[in-house]
């Protein structure tokens, strides 16, 4: 990949001005040979002198001299912060330092009038100057007339975009996308990145762009991205950090102009607009937060039930949620190497087209109130949510009208500290309406009994199972659920001599007797606790 550089000046909002490159352009200049220091040609010059000898040099000064005969003399520009250095006469040693520090030295024709060129180039570098701030004037007289009228990110997005003449593209501190604006045009990279909702995990696990945005979280500043064909980054961009009060709140990704003046004035446009980006995902994430405040407020007291039900319905006309008609609580809890904020994002993201739900983080859990009727629609919700989370335990409870919405809570609750304490799920939801007999008794127990009698009662074949490889336990299920042995062993695909052997093994090692009505309900309710609350 290509190595990310910082622009000169970067860092500073500078006024953009005339690079050595576009003085190079000029009549005067255009005979001159650059002799070294190929890669200083975008540096910029901010003035014009000629003088004997290189001492003294101001930042961005280019110096026309007579002659340049030591590699001293270059060192000594260099150190003052010269731009370039051009003389009609260069030693060898000149040309080999300029090469080593960067520095363009450039070859002039012999004869030439170096007083006469100083004043061209200096009323050029001026004329660029004057031109270059009444352009950043006016790209900063929108950006502030945005700030004040609309300060959201799509409008500052747009507004940038638009005065720039760039392809703008904005994403949190995680490179998520936020937004996108811009005619301009794009490449692979950045039609990859809006596509993948941001900037794609590939792209930045190279060395180089760890390090280009561990550079850019460690001081705040932009940095230029050349173009590397490798990984479709087509066309040079710069990036710059959104920072506010210390937090790197994100990054904005700006894809630069063709001319060295529109980049320049971009440069420090961007810089400007990093602030503004910053205090609209400040303001949003105020928003955010007083709306997030309201809705766990009301699902709070909906799930604890003693607040009235006409102040319960005036809160939730606050905050655009409709009670009437039914309602679905849903529990997730997910990895535990993950922070309940996490498993919140992917439920967030999951439920982004259904607006009127209330979802957030409530005793460690992911709780959400689904409105409707459609339980099929509420399980896929569920399932969707383990597979984004990575695994977890999930429970849907009893649909129900707002006035039962505490009582729902309670039962998938228990359910699902109940499953939680039988070890990792099996990776199907618990739903609790499909739970039955088992459903009532896990209501009427709040002391962990149910996990113990099932695991009691299957302690010997489970054990055997685990020793010698066998599914004694699979067998004795298949066998109650089909109600026949000849069923069961269809099933299974083996001979019913076959099964009724294990059958035979199942009550020798399991201490029962199929036979017992008794034993086959005991059975029966313990081989279901196991498929639906243990490994």
């Amino acid at each position: 990949m290509s190595e990310p550089s910082r622009r000169p000046g970067q860092g500073s909002l500078c006024p953009p001005v005339a690079s050595v490159a576009d003085c190079l352009q000029l009549p005067a200049l255009r005979e001159g040979e650059v002799l070294s220091g190929h890669e200083g040609l975008g540096a910029s010059v901010r003035w014009v002198s000629t003088a004997a000898l290189t001492r003294g040099c101001a930042p961005g000064e280019f110096r026309l001299l007579a002659r340049l005969l030591g590699g001293e003399a270059v060192h000594a520009a260099a150190d003052g912060g010269a731009a370039a250095l051009a003389a009609p006469l260069v030693s060898a040693e000149a040309v080999a330092a300029g090469g080593a520090l960067g520095l363009p030295v450039i070859g002039l024709t012999p004869g030439v009038d170096l007083d006469e060129m100083a004043v061209t180039l200096l009323d050029f570098v001026i004329g660029s100057l004057d031109g270059a701030l009444t352009r950043l004037g006016e790209v900063t007289a929108r950006l502030a007339a945005t700030a004040s009228d609309d300060l959201r990110l799509e409008t500052v997005a747009d507004t940038l975009a638009a005065a720039t003449g760039t392809a703008v593209l904005i994403e949190d501190a995680e490179f998520r996308m936020l937004c996108f604006a811009g005619e301009a045009a794009i490449d692979d990279n950045r039609q990859e990145t809006i596509r993948a909702g941001g900037t794609p995990p590939g792209f930045r696990a190279s060395v180089e762009m760890r390090e280009l945005y561990a550079e850019m979280a460690r001081t705040g500043l932009p940095v230029r991205i050349r173009p590397d064909p490798t990984i479709g980054v087509m066309l040079p961009r710069l990036v710059a950090p959104v920072v506010a009060a210390g937090e790197l709140l994100g990054y904005c990704n700006v894809i630069l102009p063709d001319d060295d003046l529109g980049q320049q004035v971009t440069a420090v446009a961007l810089e400007q607009a990093a602030h503004l980006f910053a205090l609209a995902l400040v303001h949003q994430r105020a928003r955010d937060l007083g709306g997030r405040m309201a809705r766990v407020g009301l699902l709070v007291d909906l799930l604890d039930g003693r607040l009235p039900a006409e102040l319960l319905r005036a809160r939730a006309d606050q905050v655009g949620v409709d009670l009437g008609g039914g309602h679905t609580v849903a529990l997730f809890d997910g990895p535990a190497e993950q922070r309940p904020e996490a498993w919140l994002r992917h439920a967030q993201a999951l439920l982004s087209a259904r607006s009127t739900e209330l979802v957030d983080v409530v005793a460690g859990t992911v709780v959400a109130l689904l409105g409707g009727a459609d339980r099929p629609r509420a399980l896929r919700w569920l399932t969707d949510l383990r597979t984004a989370s990575g695994g977890g335990t999930a429970v849907l409870g009893r649909g129900t009208d707002a006035g039962g919405v505490s009582a729902a809570y309670r039962e998938a609750r228990r359910t699902l500290d109940l499953v939680t304490r039988s070890g990792p799920g099996r990776g199907a939801v618990v739903d609790v309406e499909d739970l039955g007999l088992l459903g009532v008794l896990i209501e009427a127990s709040t002391d962990g009994s149910i996990d113990r009698f099932w695991r009691h009662r299957l302690a010997p074949l489970r054990d055997y199972d685990a020793r010698e490889g066998t599914d004694l336990c699979g067998s004795v299920a298949t066998f109650l659920e089909e109600g026949g042995l000849r069923r069961a062993a269809r099933r299974l695909g083996v001979h019913a001599n076959s099964l009724a052997y294990r059958l035979k093994r199942a009550e020798e090692i399991g201490g029962f007797s199929l036979s017992s009505p008794d034993a086959r309900l005991e059975l029966q309710m313990a081989l279901r606790c196991r498929r639906l609350l243990g490994p």
